[in-house]
């Protein structure tokens, strides 16, 4: 992803979940909001560059999906020595990161009630995302600029008690050291990411990117400011993913999110900065993220809170502008 996670989802989530770590269930309340909201969130990104002059394969609509994200892949392979990237499981692993939400609002920016602020709540919501793919290269002869397109992207949400997870620890500061990622199994652990309660899982969605439609993420970085030290923006893009099982299982509430059959259920719109110094991460990002909680009546014998949160895909914004046609 090299990114930041702007997503727009319409969910609703409710029950018990189940913990990816040893940790009792965990989950919050949006106080029976019910609308639009606005997430603000951080995000720490490991992924790979690929130098000047680059163009790979391009997408041919007379092949399938799936055969032209291979025949990608391979001419991504093919440009040279592929090391396994930090904390990554193996060569084939192209990108992946941890994220942190900061706040929630109501409605469609940090001007309206506030529903979650990480900084007073006893709980903190996280998710990883893993297995990126790269399926195409373009950058220029002088290697300032790279576009990649990439497929089988998995990601996951979890919620924790704040200095209550099962290693004691939380969002590491800075991200952390990409290093510390763990993958017993193929499935990455990260300490104070992945030991809170699995909320929900996810997985690219296909189809959506106007230039590849086998890409389920794709990103136009600046290389020379990567590799600066300024701190400033170095690039963007967008993901699609769908509400699915993936390597982690199924997200415990997962039969309550609501998902889309037309469209990808998450849009993912990003902007890129220079990741924190000695932290092993090729970027960083902080941006805000649109979405639509539904009100859903908590069964407080259950549990005391209930995650309500989502993410909206562009079929939101085009029924709105629908209705007012």
């Amino acid at each position: 992803m090299r990114n930041a996670i702007k997503s727009i989802l319409a969910a609703a989530v409710v029950g018990v979940g189940m913990s990816h770590g040893a940790q009792a269930d965990t989950l919050l309340s949006l106080g029976g909001y019910n609308g639009p909201i606005y997430i603000q969130y951080s995000n720490f990104d490991v992924g790979r560059f690929y130098g000047g002059g680059v163009h790979t394969v391009d997408y041919n609509p007379g092949l399938s999906l799936a055969t032209n994200a291979n025949n990608g892949a391979a001419a991504v392979d093919a440009l040279g020595p592929n090391p396994v990237i930090v904390g990554g499981t193996n060569a084939a692993e192209d990108t992946w990161g941890t994220v942190k939400v900061s706040g929630i609002w109501g409605g469609f920016d940090n001007t309206g009630p506030v529903l979650y602020n990480a900084a007073t709540s006893s709980i903190q919501l996280t998710a990883i995302f893993w297995g990126g793919r790269d399926i195409q290269v373009v950058s220029n002869a002088a290697s300032t600029q790279e576009d990649i397109w990439t497929d089988s992207i998995q990601m996951s949400f979890f919620a924790s008690t704040v200095g209550n997870n099962a290693d004691g620890i939380d969002f590491p500061v800075s991200g952390g050291n990409a290093a510390n990622r763990t993958n017993p199994g193929g499935i990455p652990n990260f300490a104070g990411v992945t030991d809170g309660t699995l909320i929900w899982t996810l997985k690219g969605a296909t189809g959506v990117s106007a230039f590849n439609p086998a890409a389920e993420l794709h990103v136009q970085l600046d290389v020379t400011a990567v590799n600066s030290a300024s701190g400033g923006v170095v690039g963007g893009g967008q993901m699609f993913l769908d509400l699915a099982p993936n390597a982690m299982g199924v997200g415990a509430q997962q039969s309550l999110l609501k998902a889309d059959p037309t469209a990808p259920d998450v849009t993912v719109a990003f902007q890129d900065f220079v990741a924190p110094a000695g932290s092993n991460y090729s970027v960083r990002s902080s941006d805000p993220a649109l979405a639509v909680a539904q009100a859903v009546p908590t069964p407080s014998a259950l549990w005391g809170g209930a995650l309500l949160m989502g993410v909206a895909g562009i079929n939101a914004i085009r029924r709105r502008r629908n209705a007012n046609a």
